[in-house]
Protein backbone atom coordinates (compact mmCIF):
# COMPACT_ATOMS: atom_id res chain seq x y z
CA UNK A 1 0.00 0.00 0.00
CA UNK A 2 3.18 2.06 0.42
CA UNK A 3 6.15 2.75 2.39
CA UNK A 4 6.27 0.46 4.86
CA UNK A 5 4.35 -2.21 3.42
CA UNK A 6 6.32 -3.28 0.05
CA UNK A 7 5.73 -2.01 -3.65
CA UNK A 8 2.70 -2.73 -5.11
CA UNK A 9 3.94 -5.46 -8.38
CA UNK A 10 1.89 -5.17 -11.76
CA UNK A 11 3.05 -5.99 -15.33
CA UNK A 12 3.71 -3.91 -18.30
CA UNK A 13 4.09 -6.16 -21.51
CA UNK A 14 7.23 -7.81 -21.76
CA UNK A 15 8.37 -6.47 -18.27
CA UNK A 16 8.05 -6.40 -14.82
CA UNK A 17 7.89 -3.33 -12.88
CA UNK A 18 7.35 -2.34 -9.16
CA UNK A 19 5.04 0.44 -8.21
CA UNK A 20 5.78 2.85 -4.83
CA UNK A 21 4.06 5.71 -3.34
CA UNK A 22 6.07 7.91 -0.85
CA UNK A 23 6.20 11.74 0.49
CA UNK A 24 6.84 14.07 -1.89
CA UNK A 25 10.55 15.63 -1.75
CA UNK A 26 11.16 19.24 -3.16
CA UNK A 27 12.95 17.16 -6.27
CA UNK A 28 9.36 15.96 -6.89
CA UNK A 29 8.11 19.22 -7.49
CA UNK A 30 8.57 19.97 -11.02
CA UNK A 31 7.09 16.95 -12.58
CA UNK A 32 4.07 17.75 -10.24
CA UNK A 33 3.95 20.62 -11.27
CA UNK A 34 4.24 20.12 -15.02
CA UNK A 35 1.76 16.83 -15.16
CA UNK A 36 -1.32 19.30 -13.23
CA UNK A 37 -0.27 21.83 -16.12
CA UNK A 38 -0.92 19.16 -18.63
CA UNK A 39 -4.12 17.69 -17.00
CA UNK A 40 -5.25 20.87 -16.45
CA UNK A 41 -5.27 21.61 -20.53
CA UNK A 42 -6.66 17.76 -20.58
CA UNK A 43 -9.67 18.66 -18.07
CA UNK A 44 -10.73 21.79 -20.11
CA UNK A 45 -11.12 20.24 -23.14
CA UNK A 46 -13.85 18.11 -21.62
CA UNK A 47 -15.56 20.64 -19.90
CA UNK A 48 -18.76 22.11 -22.24
CA UNK A 49 -19.05 25.24 -24.30
CA UNK A 50 -19.27 27.92 -21.91
CA UNK A 51 -17.26 26.80 -18.42
CA UNK A 52 -14.11 26.07 -17.66
CA UNK A 53 -12.95 28.92 -19.03
CA UNK A 54 -10.03 29.71 -16.33
CA UNK A 55 -8.95 26.25 -17.06
CA UNK A 56 -8.44 27.28 -20.72
CA UNK A 57 -6.63 29.85 -19.64
CA UNK A 58 -4.12 27.64 -18.16
CA UNK A 59 -1.51 29.45 -15.60
CA UNK A 60 2.40 29.36 -15.86
CA UNK A 61 4.65 26.34 -14.59
CA UNK A 62 6.00 28.72 -11.78
CA UNK A 63 2.04 29.28 -10.40
CA UNK A 64 1.70 25.12 -10.50
CA UNK A 65 4.99 25.00 -8.76
CA UNK A 66 4.72 27.46 -6.12
CA UNK A 67 0.96 25.46 -5.09
CA UNK A 68 3.45 22.25 -4.62
CA UNK A 69 6.12 23.81 -2.86
CA UNK A 70 3.06 25.55 -0.38
CA UNK A 71 1.93 21.83 0.49
CA UNK A 72 5.60 20.30 1.31
CA UNK A 73 6.09 23.47 3.44
CA UNK A 74 2.46 22.93 5.51
CA UNK A 75 1.80 20.38 7.74
CA UNK A 76 -1.70 20.08 6.66
CA UNK A 77 -1.07 19.10 3.35
CA UNK A 78 -0.20 15.70 2.66
CA UNK A 79 1.82 15.18 -1.36
CA UNK A 80 1.94 11.90 -2.31
CA UNK A 81 4.02 11.19 -5.08
CA UNK A 82 3.92 7.68 -7.31
CA UNK A 83 6.62 6.11 -8.93
CA UNK A 84 7.14 3.20 -11.10
CA UNK A 85 10.74 1.34 -10.96
CA UNK A 86 11.51 -0.76 -14.28
CA UNK A 87 14.46 -3.27 -15.12
CA UNK A 88 16.77 -2.20 -17.42
CA UNK A 89 18.18 -4.40 -20.03
CA UNK A 90 17.90 -8.43 -19.76
CA UNK A 91 19.54 -8.80 -15.83
CA UNK A 92 16.75 -6.71 -13.91
CA UNK A 93 18.95 -5.59 -11.20
CA UNK A 94 19.53 -2.38 -12.08
CA UNK A 95 16.02 0.04 -12.04
CA UNK A 96 15.06 3.22 -13.74
CA UNK A 97 12.54 5.23 -11.74
CA UNK A 98 9.92 7.24 -13.59
CA UNK A 99 7.66 9.65 -11.80
CA UNK A 100 4.11 8.09 -12.50
CA UNK A 101 1.41 10.36 -10.67
CA UNK A 102 0.73 12.52 -7.37
CA UNK A 103 -1.67 13.17 -5.22
CA UNK A 104 -2.48 16.27 -2.86
CA UNK A 105 -4.62 16.33 0.16
CA UNK A 106 -5.52 18.69 2.67
CA UNK A 107 -6.51 18.21 6.47
CA UNK A 108 -9.43 19.79 7.52
CA UNK A 109 -9.85 20.66 11.49
CA UNK A 110 -12.94 22.53 11.60
CA UNK A 111 -15.94 22.01 10.08
CA UNK A 112 -16.41 24.17 6.49
CA UNK A 113 -19.96 22.68 5.88
CA UNK A 114 -22.43 20.74 7.10
CA UNK A 115 -21.72 17.44 5.42
CA UNK A 116 -18.78 15.98 7.55
CA UNK A 117 -17.73 16.29 10.69
CA UNK A 118 -13.65 17.38 11.04
CA UNK A 119 -11.36 16.12 10.87
CA UNK A 120 -10.61 14.42 7.29
CA UNK A 121 -9.23 14.43 4.29
CA UNK A 122 -9.85 16.15 1.34
CA UNK A 123 -8.31 15.07 -1.56
CA UNK A 124 -7.68 18.34 -3.70
CA UNK A 125 -5.71 17.05 -7.31
CA UNK A 126 -4.93 13.43 -8.25
CA UNK A 127 -2.97 13.25 -11.47
CA UNK A 128 -1.30 10.23 -13.38
CA UNK A 129 0.92 10.62 -16.10
CA UNK A 130 -0.31 9.59 -19.64
CA UNK A 131 1.71 6.07 -20.20
CA UNK A 132 0.36 4.65 -16.66
CA UNK A 133 -2.82 4.95 -16.46
CA UNK A 134 -5.10 2.42 -16.30
CA UNK A 135 -1.91 0.67 -14.32
CA UNK A 136 -3.44 0.85 -10.95
CA UNK A 137 -1.54 4.10 -10.02
CA UNK A 138 -4.09 6.09 -8.60
CA UNK A 139 -5.92 3.55 -6.78
CA UNK A 140 -2.44 2.79 -4.88
CA UNK A 141 -2.08 6.69 -4.21
CA UNK A 142 -5.91 6.71 -2.90
CA UNK A 143 -5.36 3.57 -0.89
CA UNK A 144 -2.49 5.17 0.88
CA UNK A 145 -4.59 8.22 1.39
CA UNK A 146 -7.19 6.16 3.09
CA UNK A 147 -4.33 4.31 5.31
CA UNK A 148 -2.95 7.32 6.58
CA UNK A 149 -6.51 9.02 7.23
CA UNK A 150 -7.48 5.61 9.51
CA UNK A 151 -3.79 6.03 11.00
CA UNK A 152 -5.19 9.36 12.39
CA UNK A 153 -8.02 8.40 13.19
CA UNK A 154 -9.98 10.14 10.25
CA UNK A 155 -13.09 8.45 9.39
CA UNK A 156 -13.81 10.00 5.52
CA UNK A 157 -12.03 11.50 2.81
CA UNK A 158 -13.65 14.22 0.73
CA UNK A 159 -13.07 14.42 -3.22
CA UNK A 160 -14.72 16.40 -6.04
CA UNK A 161 -14.65 15.63 -9.55
CA UNK A 162 -16.09 17.57 -12.64
CA UNK A 163 -19.02 15.46 -14.20
CA UNK A 164 -17.47 15.16 -17.66
CA UNK A 165 -14.48 13.10 -16.23
CA UNK A 166 -16.28 10.04 -16.43
CA UNK A 167 -13.47 7.68 -15.73
CA UNK A 168 -12.42 9.75 -12.59
CA UNK A 169 -15.90 9.42 -11.53
CA UNK A 170 -15.76 4.97 -12.34
CA UNK A 171 -12.37 5.04 -10.42
CA UNK A 172 -14.12 6.80 -7.24
CA UNK A 173 -16.96 4.73 -7.59
CA UNK A 174 -14.76 1.98 -7.32
CA UNK A 175 -12.90 2.37 -4.94
CA UNK A 176 -15.78 3.12 -2.58
CA UNK A 177 -16.48 6.90 -2.76
CA UNK A 178 -20.59 7.85 -3.16
CA UNK A 179 -21.96 11.07 -4.54
CA UNK A 180 -23.53 13.15 -1.65
CA UNK A 181 -23.62 16.49 -3.35
CA UNK A 182 -24.19 17.81 -6.94
CA UNK A 183 -22.84 21.26 -7.81
CA UNK A 184 -25.31 22.71 -10.59
CA UNK A 185 -24.63 25.26 -13.25
CA UNK A 186 -26.67 27.41 -15.39
CA UNK A 187 -24.90 29.93 -17.81
CA UNK A 188 -27.51 32.88 -18.24
CA UNK A 189 -26.84 35.73 -20.42
CA UNK A 190 -24.96 34.49 -22.91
Amino acid sequence: MGLGRGPARFNRPGERVELRVRDAQPEDLAAVAALHRRVVGELSRLMPSGLGQPLRMGASKVHYLSIYEEALEDPDQLLLVAEVSMPLGKVGRVSERAFAGYLLARLVREAESDLLDPPYLEAQFLAVEQGFRGMGVAERLIEELEHRAAAQGMRAILLSVFECNRFARGLYRRMGFETVERLMVKLIGE
